[in-house]
């Protein structure tokens, strides 16, 4: 582990300094009138073996109708598998998780057009590591993290005024063994901080382990917790989170265990341990194929909790209930395609957008606000191996 403090200005504007929760935690959901006309605009990660020259995509979703066009490519970069988009909403970051005769990963800025959208390549850094498969950004916006899958890194990078990533301040080696033959050594596969950023945890398929360490957001300095790591059931796969802040005793962080297909609920402790509450399967009983969970995604009120099957091909839901403080399944939609990589919910709350990988298609669904249930649109369109699918919060 080497943590070094890079020196930098901080950013000089309001808005950058402010904190930027939209892009790590739920936050309240733009309204958008029935009457409206203006799309909503999101941008797609893909993997681009089979076109080096396309990387991340744009595309528009109808507010009304959940209808999608668009669908372009808008960077040239060699696999943006996951991207994440700066409170300012003027920058984007991605992952480049595996670059031409290169042995580590990119992470890759592109200054975003304040009216089309377009990107411009800032600049990249290394990884640090083999894969990048995650990218995040802190509350200030001033740091950036990735996690590294095969090499079992994490890293943080400080964010310049001009937009520009800076040398890694922190690169962190997570050790370990796992119990499957599959995954004996640490998989890093999600980094991202808490809502008072204060800690950041990290997902580790590989050990099966969530790590804890306090952050310092002034050095941007990773130190391992005294509590270093919880461990999941032996065998889980945790593979991403999210925070949701309902409960007046502490948040709660919901987990997708990608290997044995469930989804756990942790209390968030204020010292930044977790307690694992509750743990279902994300598969419809009877079930017996090969499958993988992929993302996990709250509605903004914490009330639903969707994750993805990737085998099952299907959306699984679940309702919060902070009275009786438990999750309870509530139906699984099929995806319309092969192996849902990501999904996410738009801005407005209003629809899921579905990225299948393997079928080149995303689909957009109506949330029924009252029950949490999906009903296909019956709107899709297609674009190569999407991996990730994230909003701006601006439309255009």
């Amino acid at each position: 582990m080497y943590c070094n403090y890079t020196r930098r200005h901080f950013l000089k504007t309001a808005g950058k300094s402010a904190l930027g929760i939209g892009l790590l935690a739920p936050s309240v959901p733009e309204t958008v009138s029935a009457a409206s006309t203006k799309k909503i605009h999101a941008y797609i990660g893909t993997y681009t073996r089979r076109n080096r020259r396309q990387g991340i995509y744009a595309l528009t979703l109808d507010p009304v109708t959940g209808a999608l066009s668009n669908g372009a490519p808008v960077a040239a970069t060699p696999n943006p598998t996951y991207l994440a988009i700066h409170p300012t909403q003027d920058l984007l970051l991605a992952v480049n998780a595996s670059v031409p005769n290169q042995e580590h990963g990119l992470v890759s800025a592109f200054a975003i057009g304040n009216k089309t959208g377009a990107l411009r390549l800032l600049n990249s850094q290394s990884s640090h590591g083999n894969h990048p498969c995650h990218i995040s950004i802190d509350h200030t916006g001033r740091w950036a993290f990735t996690a590294n899958y095969n090499s079992g890194t994490v890293a943080v990078f400080p964010i310049a005024d001009d937009g520009q990533l800076g040398a890694a301040s922190c690169v962190i080696q997570l050790e370990g063994r796992g119990t499957t033959q599959k995954k004996r050594g640490p998989h890093a596969h999600m980094i991202q901080v808490s809502g008072d950023n204060r800690f950041a945890l990290v997902a580790d398929l590989g050990t099966d382990r969530i790590w804890s360490y306090l952050f310092d957001q002034e050095k941007g300095i990773l130190t391992p917790h005294k509590t270093p790591w919880t461990q999941t059931a032996p065998g889980a796969g945790p593979r991403h989170f999210i925070f949701q802040p309902t409960r007046s005793d502490g948040p709660l962080v919901f987990v997708i265990n990608e290997l044995n297909s469930t989804l756990s609920r942790y209390l968030f402790h204020a010292n930044g341990t977790l307690t694992e509450q509750q743990t279902l399967s994300t598969l419809p009983d009877g079930y017996s194929g090969e499958n993988y969970c992929a993302a996990v995604r709250a509605s903004a009120d914490g009330r639903f909790v969707y994750c993805s099957n990737r085998g099952h091909n299907s959306i699984a839901a679940f309702a919060y209930n902070e009275k009786s403080d438990e999750i309870t399944a509530i139906d699984h939609t099929p995806t319309g395609g092969d192996h849902p990589r990501d999904f996410n919910i738009d801005p407005t709350g209003k629809f899921l957008l579905v990225a299948n990988m393997n079928s080149d298609n995303i689909l957009s669904y109506f949330i029924d606000q009252k029950t949490g249930q999906l009903t296909p649109s019956g709107h899709e369109i297609t674009i190569p191996l999407p991996t990730n699918i994230i909003f701006a919060r601006s439309q255009v």
